[in-house]
């Protein structure tokens, strides 16, 4: 069985966010979007067993900023996502990775008084056996129809996903 990990916005570093207009292969406008970034997660296990950890993320475009998504707004998605740096124990076999990892839109608990908003929402899993990771990274690539310009929330830096 898993556990959670909910990481703070805060807890997401170096980010890099672009978004332009381009055309889908049938000829459609289409906004493309990239998030990259580094999350600080500090997990690990000196156990022989292999573990699991769940985790949650806001993907930010800079800072503590994320935007609200609204409804009937919705991405094609691809994700790279990886444990980068880690120290593993001496003398033992080692194993990490990211089984697996997935964006979507999902409703916060936000207080912005229009109701919920919804946020882009990186979710994974890791695996690890004798190691601890600090940091993991992730590379996200939306393509979507073209809308409006969206409003953005800029979080405190302890707010987790929901």
């Amino acid at each position: 069985m898993a556990s959670m990990g909910e990481f703070p916005i805060g807890n997401v570093r170096h980010t890099g966010h672009i978004e332009v207009l381009t055309r889908r292969t049938d000829g459609e406008p289409a906004i493309l979007e990239i998030y990259t970034g580094w999350i600080n997660v500090e997990l690990g296990t000196g156990g022989p067993n292999l573990q699991h950890i769940d985790f949650a993320s806001f993907l930010p475009i800079s800072g503590t900023m994320v935007k609200q998504y609204p409804e009937g707004v919705d991405p094609s998605v691809a994700v790279i996502a990886g444990a980068e740096t880690v120290a593993h124990d001496e003398d033992e076999a080692v194993t990490h990775g990211v089984d697996f990892a997935t964006v979507t839109l999902e409703p916060q608990n936000l207080p912005t008084g229009a109701g919920p908003p919804r946020c882009l929402i990186l979710r994974g899993r890791f695996g690890f056996q004798h190691l601890f990771a600090f940091n993991m990274t992730y590379h996200v690539t939306l393509l979507w129809s073209p809308h409006d310009q969206l409003p953005l929330i800029d979080l405190p830096p302890g707010v987790r996903p929901t």
